[in-house]
């Protein structure tokens, strides 16, 4: 029931001075279903850091190692191919950041009955789509071949 009359009263949030929401801030927090929501609202946001930290470290630790005086010199195919790779999977990235968007866009415009069927659909699509990727598409892109396609 305190949220329900929180909700109502949130309109009025901003006409309130610092002081007043600290101290509405201090009189939540003596309720157990706020000190609740709250600590779970800071363990979602301390997991999702640990997440951010941990990708970081790893895509940190995968880079390699700085190249040392005994190495070979770098030839063009040592730096075209991981360029090949991270604009492959930015444009992936992106692919599938155009697929949420287009998603939400056809559950926007359909009837909310048919809304579950347009989710299935775009994600067998989007599931479809990958797979033929893998079978085909990488071959194509990446195999070798003439300048235009990939053979294998």
């Amino acid at each position: 029931m305190a949220l329900h009359q929180s909700a109502l009263s949130s309109v009025s949030l901003k006409k309130l001075p610092y002081s007043g929401k600290l101290s509405r801030l201090c009189g939540r927090l003596r309720e157990t279903e706020w000190r609740r929501y709250g600590y779970l609202l800071l363990f979602g946001k301390g997991v999702g850091l640990a997440l951010v930290f941990g990708v970081m470290y790893l895509m940190s630790c995968l880079q390699g190692s700085p190249v040392a005086a005994a190495d070979a010199p770098l030839t063009g195919n040592d730096v075209v191919n991981p360029v090949n790779t991270a604009w492959t999977l930015v444009a992936a990235f992106l692919v599938f950041g155009m697929q949420v968007g287009f998603t939400m866009l056809e559950a926007g415009f359909c009837r909310s009955r048919e809304t579950v069927n347009v989710l299935m659909e775009c994600i067998v699509d989007t599931c479809l789509c990958g797979l033929l990727f893998y079978a085909i598409g990488f071959a194509f892109m990446f195999s070798h071949g003439n300048g235009l396609i990939g053979y294998n």
